[in-house]
């Protein structure tokens, strides 16, 4: 349910009345490719409803006012789209696209070993096949693999110094609030 028409000065613009509460829509949620609004909570009901009459198929209930079909929710496009991919679905369906569209650029197998080859799916199997990487002795690789071994632990080290280092400062705090105490402690012993 939205906004009673009725608490507004003036008409408010049609395209912003629900058709199925004729009111001011109330968090209104655009259900179709004309973009006409329902309140959330109509919209809802009107899944609901749709349902409940035995439609549990893919179907989605129509727009009232257009009759139009109506978008689900959970509709989403491509993230590639602005570069030319026109697929749309459900987000369920979205990884499953995302792994076979022409348009999307993913990372060499071997990027882990020095590649930084970056190829749209249709590319890839072409690229694994041949890629620079591969053409490196093994003797090459032991040597890279080692090189990155060695990084991640030099990163690990670092990160375990620094949760190390700030153990050390706040025991070393500690202690000093514990001598502060017992030299206010003495102090006030030597005054009495």
């Amino acid at each position: 349910m939205g906004i009673d028409v009725y608490c507004f000065v003036h008409p408010p613009p049609a395209a912003l009345i629900c058709p199925i509460c004729t009111d001011i829509a109330s968090s209104p949620v655009e259900v179709c490719d004309e973009s006409h609004i329902l309140c959330d909570s109509c919209y809802e009901d009107l899944v609901k409803s749709h349902r409940n009459d035995g439609n549990q198929s893919k179907k989605r209930p129509r727009c009232p006012t257009c009759r139009g079909r109506t978008k689900e929710a959970s509709d989403v496009k491509c993230g590639v789209s602005d570069y030319g991919c026109s697929w749309t679905g459900t987000y369920d369906d979205l990884f499953k696209h995302v792994k076979k569209c022409p348009l999307n650029a993913f990372p060499c197998r071997h990027s882990k070993l020095g590649c930084d080859a970056s190829l749209r799916s249709h590319e890839l199997a072409v690229h694994t096949a041949s890629c620079p990487i591969l053409q490196n002795t093994p003797a090459d690789l032991l040597s890279d693999l080692a090189a990155i071994v060695r990084r991640i632990d030099r990163d690990s080290l670092a990160k375990h110094e620094r949760r190390k280092h700030k153990s050390y400062e706040r025991y070393l705090q500690a202690l000093r609030d514990a001598c502060k105490r017992r030299e206010e402690e003495l102090g006030g012993t030597k005054e009495a």
